[in-house]
């Protein structure tokens, strides 16, 4: 166990009223987990909580892209 700061994105459960939709998150995840560059936040790990998906990864101070832009 780390002490770690990370961000957590809670996707409901609800959200994957696809298996289409489950796939993309999945394929997403399976993306983030692969890259191994300074330039890209780090992917930490996934959890189930409840009927959420929880997703941590690195946390960025500077607030997400969409707000910077």
């Amino acid at each position: 166990m780390t002490r770690d700061i990370v961000m957590v994105r809670v996707v409901p459960m609800e959200d994957f009223v696809s298996e289409e939709a489950f796939q993309d998150l999945e394929n997403e995840i399976a993306v983030m987990a692969s890259c191994r560059s300074p330039h890209i936040v780090h992917y930490d790990r996934s959890y189930v909580v409840g009927d959420e998906l929880w997703i941590a990864t690195e946390y960025l101070g500077g607030g997400t892209l969409a707000e910077l832009v």
